[in-house]
C-alpha cells in the first residue's frame, strides 16, 4: 500500500516541477507530429543528460517561441537535425536552424525503448489551467473543512471514534457542490429589457405590440481548452449563433407582447469541461445548467474519488497529534 501511495506521490511531484530549469519536468503533447509514438494530450516525462541520435528531445525554438517535442536524428558541426515522426521532412530542410545543445530541456524517458506516457494528461493539465479559480476554490475549502474540524474536536475532551470517512466524504462533498456553484455562477450573463409600444415608435430596446422582435448581440467570452461553450435564454430564443475564440455572437427572438409594458431577457453563457461527450453535455444542459454542469464536475471528480477508494480506509479511525499514532494504510503499515 505504501509503495501504490508513494507512485501517485511522485507523479504528482513530478507534475509539478514543469519549469524547464528542471531536472526531471513533464509537459504533454499539443500536435500531432510525434504520432504515433506520442498521440495528442499524452504526457511525458523529461529528464537532462546526454542527447544521443534518435532520442526525443524537447527544446525551446526562438522562431516559434515554443517547446518542441521532436526527435533527433542527425548531429552535424552545425548542431542537431530534429524531426517529427509524423513529418516528412526535417525541421531544418522546412527553414528551421539547426538546433543547439543550450536549448535542449532534456530527452523524453523511455523504458523499453518506449517513451513513457501518461495517457490525457493535456486534457486534465488545460482544464486545470483553465479553471484556476475552481481549483483554488477546491482547494481552500478543503483547508478550511480540516481546520474547522481541527478547532472542533479541540473542544471535546471525551468523543465517539472519529473515522477517516467522517471528515473525507462531508469534504469531497462541499467541494463538488462548490465545484458545481462555480460553474454555474461563472456563466456570462447579458441582460436586457424591453419596453413594448404601438406600431410606429419603434427604437433601441423597443419593441412594437403584437409583433417578434430581433437582438443581435456579441458577448465576449474566450474559448479555453477541452471546455464547452453552451448558450441559455429567458424571455428570448437563440435562432443563429457563431463562436469563435475570444466572443460568441447570437440572433435572438423576442416573442411578441400582447400588452403594453416592459419585457425582460437574458442570454448566458456557460462553459463546461469537456470531460463528457458534447452531445451529452448540450442535451443535459437543454434540460437544465444544472444538470449539466453536476454531471460534468462528477465526472471531472470521478478519479479524485476512485483514489480515494483505492488509497485509503474510511474505517479506520482518524488520529490526532497528541496520540503520535498515524491512520494505517489499506493493506499495510
Amino acid at each position: 500500500m505504501i509503495k501504490r501511495l508513494a507512485v501517485v506521490l511522485a507523479i504528482f511531484a513530478a507534475v509539478a516541477l514543469t519549469a524547464p530549469a528542471s531536472p526531471i519536468h513533464v509537459s504533454y503533447v499539443y500536435s500531432d507530429s510525434m504520432e504515433p509514438t506520442l498521440d495528442v494530450n499524452d504526457g511525458y516525462v523529461v529528464v537532462s543528460g546526454a542527447v544521443e541520435q534518435g532520442d526525443i528531445a524537447v527544446f525551446h525554438s526562438p522562431e516559434r517561441d515554443e517547446y518542441v517535442t521532436h526527435r533527433v536524428v542527425d548531429r552535424t558541426d552545425a548542431g542537431f537535425v530534429t524531426k517529427g515522426d509524423n513529418n516528412d521532412v526535417t525541421d531544418q530542410s522546412t527553414g528551421y536552424p539547426y538546433v543547439q545543445r543550450e536549448d535542449i530541456v532534456g530527452t523524453v524517458l523511455t523504458v523499453g525503448g518506449e517513451p513513457l506516457t501518461i495517457p490525457n494528461l493535456g486534457v486534465v493539465a488545460s482544464l486545470l489551467a483553465g479553471n484556476r479559480l475552481l481549483v483554488a476554490a477546491i482547494g481552500g475549502l478543503l483547508v478550511v473543512g480540516s481546520m474547522l474540524y481541527d478547532a472542533g474536536d479541540a473542544d471535546r475532551p471525551e468523543r465517539s471514534v472519529v473515522r477517516v470517512s467522517d471528515v473525507t466524504h462531508p469534504l469531497l462533498v462541499v467541494a463538488l457542490l462548490a465545484a458545481v456553484g462555480i460553474l454555474l455562477t461563472g456563466a456570462v450573463t447579458h441582460e436586457m429589457t424591453f419596453v413594448a409600444v404601438d406600431g410606429g415608435g419603434g427604437g433601441a430596446n423597443t419593441l412594437t405590440v403584437g409583433e417578434p422582435g430581433t437582438e443581435e448581440l456579441l458577448i465576449s467570452v474566450p474559448s479555453q481548452s477541452f471546455t464547452y461553450r453552451m448558450l441559455d435564454t429567458e424571455g428570448a430564443t437563440v435562432t443563429a449563433h457563431e463562436a469563435n475564440a475570444t466572443a460568441v455572437s447570437a440572433t435572438l427572438r423576442i416573442p411578441p407582447q400582447d400588452t403594453h409594458g416592459t419585457h425582460d431577457a437574458s442570454l448566458a453563457v456557460y462553459r463546461y469541461p469537456a470531460v463528457l461527450p458534447e452531445g451529452v453535455v448540450r442535451s443535459l444542459h437543454t434540460t437544465s445548467p444544472v444538470l449539466a454542469a453536476s454531471a460534468t464536475v462528477g465526472a471531472l471528480f470521478a478519479p479524485i474519488f476512485l483514489v480515494y477508494a483505492v488509497l485509503f480506509d474510511g474505517k479506520q479511525p482518524l488520529r490526532f497529534g497528541r496520540s503520535q499514532r498515524r491512520p494505517n494504510w489499506r493493506g499495510g503499515r
